[in-house]
């Protein structure tokens, strides 16, 4: 019991500490610091923020209807996050970084696209007695994917420019097909994680 407590609480501290850290580090030789939205234009930073709170939450308070909806879609959102993120890494880096900005470290990657996954699903896995596919957070999910991409639209206009490079090349239409088709990833993804909390409880 000791052990799950001190691992939980050193899994908050770091995602707490990679999400503060962030924000002392200039983003593209420091032009998204000066802009609109800043570093909450990157989806990923938007879902740190998500897991930091959903931790702290599931920790240190009682509400447990709303951490658990939040939990849920935190575990979804950073799935999608780590998914999208290695899988368009290993394709095409330059669709995420400008060319001219290098390959931030490793360490620093697995802290900000892979942790806060895993971080999120053993919380899910070891807290939460009863996990079941509901309506509810399937329209929170679908909405949260609208939401990012309208986003994304709204720091474009204000700024002139988008945080990843693929958003740039692509038109509406795709984007449409994108976020249509990242609600079923995440609705998928939710229920596979259903599945799998049946499993082990």
């Amino acid at each position: 019991m000791q052990n799950k407590i001190t691992l939980r609480n050193t899994l908050l501290s770091i995602c707490s500490i990679t999400f503060l850290s962030s924000f002392l580090i200039p983003v593209f030789g420091g032009k998204v610091d000066k802009t609109f939205g800043g570093h909450m234009q990157f989806l990923t930073m938007i879902a740190l923020s998500m897991t930091c709170l959903t931790l702290w939450m599931n920790q240190y308070t009682r509400l447990y209807n709303i951490t658990y909806d939040l939990l849920v879609l935190s575990v979804v959102i950073e799935t999608i996050v780590t998914v999208y993120y290695w899988g368009i890494f290993h394709y095409n880096r330059f669709w995420l970084y400008p060319k001219d900005i290098p390959p931030i470290p490793l360490i620093i990657d697995l802290l900000l696209h892979f942790l806060p996954a895993v971080a999120l699903w053993l919380e899910l896995l070891t807290t939460i007695k009863l996990h079941r596919v509901s309506r509810k957070h399937i329209y929170i999910i679908a909405g949260f994917a609208v939401a990012y991409m309208l986003w994304a639209e709204y720091c474009y206009i204000q700024n002139g420019y988008y945080v990843y490079p693929i958003l740039q090349i692509i038109d509406y239409r795709i984007k449409t097909f994108v976020t249509l088709a990242t609600i079923v990833v995440a609705v998928i993804i939710y229920v596979i994680s259903v599945q799998i909390h049946s499993l082990i409880w």
